[in-house]
């Protein structure tokens, strides 16, 4: 299977330690606030938005996560790019990092972690819209995907899969709706699981599409012992695969909807519905 090709672009910005007086009464709790974009936050702690921000990057990150233990809160703004930079926000090799309450539109690949050496991150009540490739991206070990809307991911432009999530440990209570294969024979994927013993659990995915001669999966347990629970699946007369399974994982209590192959490879799969 064909892979996105992730590039690390390291940009430098600005973070102000110093917010507003109105924003310090009413997020008392923020270590710092990001103030412009492109940023990069080197201090742990809670770094928030108090308001709309957006960059005309071609490339590189707009917030670069580079300290362990950090958390950036959106409060419900935005983090918006008009000219298709790469990442919304980025993180490499570090520990214990969340992305909470943020709308991150219009990058190529929306909130990446990856680094052998990084993990136990959460990625949570966010809207991620119209990323080019990759709505939500989380490598390395112990890390949580929930609660977050995932909407319209891939151009169809580019000669890639198209996937709204992909995590290695937890996904649970996201929605995923929309996901735009590019063409040739590649292939959309509305959630991807990564690394043993990961689980799905509760997520929503519809409208996951394949390029002419590609492929679709609502689901895609990537290796063994992986669960995937209590989903809903909504496919359409042309899609393919509702759950795709390597050997050994356990699909249990999923509806699946209108797909040519509900389910394929689950060693284990007592009360789903095939509808």
């Amino acid at each position: 299977m064909n892979r996105p090709v992730l590039v690390l672009l390291v940009l430098g910005g600005l973070v102000s330690p110093w917010p507003s007086a109105h924003a310090a009464e009413s997020r008392s709790g923020c270590t710092g606030f990001v103030t412009s974009l492109p940023a990069t936050i080197a201090t742990q702690g809670v770094w928030c938005l108090d308001r709309n921000l957006s960059t005309a990057l071609t490339s590189g990150a707009a917030i670069t996560i580079a300290a362990n233990n950090v958390t950036l809160d959106c409060n419900d703004h935005a983090v918006i790019s008009t000219d298709r930079a790469i990442y919304g926000v980025r993180i490499t090799d570090r520990l214990n990092a969340t992305v909470r309450h943020c709308t991150v539109r219009g990058f190529y690949i929306g909130v990446l972690a990856t680094g052998i050496d990084g993990g136990a991150h959460r990625v949570e009540d966010n809207r991620i819209e119209r990323s080019g490739v990759l709505g939500i991206g989380v490598d390395g070990a112990h890390n949580l995907v929930q609660r977050n809307l995932v909407t319209d991911t891939g151009s169809g432009d580019d000669v890639t899969n198209a996937v709204g999530i992909l995590v290695a440990g937890d996904a649970v209570d996201n929605t995923v709706s929309g996901v735009w294969a590019g063409y040739e024979d590649y292939a959309g994927i509305g959630i991807e699981l990564l690394g043993v013993g990961s689980k799905a659990r509760g997520n929503l995915v519809r409208r996951v599409s394949q390029s002419a001669d590609g492929y679709s999966v609502g689901l895609w347990l990537g290796a063994a012992n992986q669960i995937a629970m209590d989903n809903r699946l909504m496919g359409s007369s042309w899609n393919i695969h509702g759950i795709r399974a390597e050997p050994g994982a356990l699909c249990r209590g999923n509806t699946l909807t209108r797909w040519r192959i509900p389910l394929e490879g689950c060693a284990y799969a007592p009360e789903n519905l095939l509808q």
